[in-house]
């Protein structure tokens, strides 16, 4: 019981970080969106995160083109689901990317995934690639590639995960 006690509440720690760190300055949502809304929309993204983590970056780490389809499939199914709260209706790129990233990030350091084949890109990790792009504003895949490609050539001989953990203590 103390273990699962201890599970669940590094679990929520780890979201609110989650959250903060993905919807900070993003302004995701419409004009008078409640606030039972927002809970159900991020009890949705827990979930479907939880979900493919299980599938796809508990065993070994997932290579490029699979972690880029999940962020793009992620957006997607975030966008059909809940466009009538949020600003546009779609759940950008940018923003969905920084959440699974994030969180990978966090399960990773704490060594309950391997690492994971990206980093979280924002805008202190962006400024580092010498780019100027807004990664709250950002929704095509190819805009993230770009950036995983960048920072891969900027990372070398680290990963991308290493690479940016050290920038982002540096920082």
């Amino acid at each position: 019981m103390k273990n699962n006690l201890k599970k669940a509440f590094i679990d929520d720690e780890i979201w609110i970080l989650t959250f903060g760190g993905g919807f900070q300055r993003a302004n995701i949502y419409k004009k008078g969106v409640t606030d039972v809304q927002k809970k159900e929309l991020r009890a949705y993204i827990k979930g479907y995160i939880r979900k493919l983590v299980k599938s796809s970056y508990t065993k070994k780490m997932s290579d490029d083109g699979s972690h880029i389809k999940n962020i793009s499939r992620f957006c997607n199914d975030v966008s059909d689901n809940f466009k009538k709260i949020l600003k546009r209706g779609r759940f950008k790129i940018g923003i969905g990317q920084k959440i699974l990233n994030l969180y990978l990030k966090y399960l990773w350091c704490l060594g309950f995934i391997p690492e994971p084949p990206h980093c979280p890109f924002d805008r202190i990790i962006i400024s580092k690639l010498g780019l100027d792009v807004s990664w709250t504003k950002f929704d095509d895949i190819a805009h993230y590639k770009e950036l995983a490609s960048v920072a891969k050539s900027k990372a070398e001989p680290k990963s991308l995960a290493e690479w940016e953990l050290e920038v982002f203590i540096r920082r």
